[in-house]
């Protein structure tokens, strides 16, 4: 019999390619959340805030339901089905998702010149998941 990671790795290449670019870039945007989102340093000290604080946590819930929308029906696990298609929970996560990022440029009012490595990657991988959603 095959083991559970054969059975996962056979049903990840039956994946369609948009599919696959969707759930690692999801992947993607949550490790962005643990990098730094906003680095400043005033003389003495530095500070260093991840996407796990205020609006970002917007990106962790996202990404992490997107994955889950993903990796659950892996395990032969049938969620609940809110829309017709799939492909509306996907700009609503992925709107969300991007939603984060804008709301915490105004959060820290526009200092662009403090945003960190960790925002950048979440937005970049966000933005492309709603490329990804809306092309046919």
């Amino acid at each position: 019999t095959k083991s559970t990671q054969d059975i996962i790795k056979d049903d990840f290449k039956a994946k369609k390619t948009k599919d696959k670019h969707y759930l690692i870039s999801a992947l993607i945007a949550l490790i962005g959340t643990f990098m730094p989102w906003f680095s400043g340093n005033m003389g003495f000290f530095s500070v260093s805030v991840s996407g796990w604080n205020s609006w970002g946590y917007l990106a962790v819930i996202a990404s992490i339901s997107i994955l889950a929308l993903y990796i659950i029906p892996f395990f032969k696990v049938k969620l609940p089905t809110i829309f017709k298609d799939k492909t509306q929970e996907q700009k609503i996560l992925s709107g969300a998702l991007i939603a984060s990022p804008i709301i915490w440029i105004f959060q820290i009012d526009f200092k662009l010149s403090l945003l960190g490595i960790g925002f950048y990657v979440t937005t970049i991988a966000a933005g492309y998941m709603l490329f990804l959603v809306h092309k046919k």
